[in-house]
């Protein structure tokens, strides 16, 4: 399996699932959890409800990193 770094904060992702879901264990990032992060055309990313517009934006420009 390839690790996959956090778009948010950087940190790596935490699988837990099979859907292809990521999941960011850092609490003060705004990412939940990201659906194929290895696919920019299909990615999905979930943020928390506290997350700004900006911080939205700056995100899903950024491109996966794999390990």
């Amino acid at each position: 399996m390839k690790m996959v770094n956090c778009p948010g904060c950087g940190k790596p992702l935490a699988r837990r699932s099979s859907k292809g879901r990521y999941y960011c264990e850092n609490e003060s990032c705004p990412v939940i959890f990201v659906q194929r992060p290895h696919n920019l055309a299909i990615r999905k990313i979930v943020y928390k409800p506290s997350a700004s517009e900006k911080a939205i934006r700056k995100i899903e420009k950024t491109p996966a990193q794999i390990l």
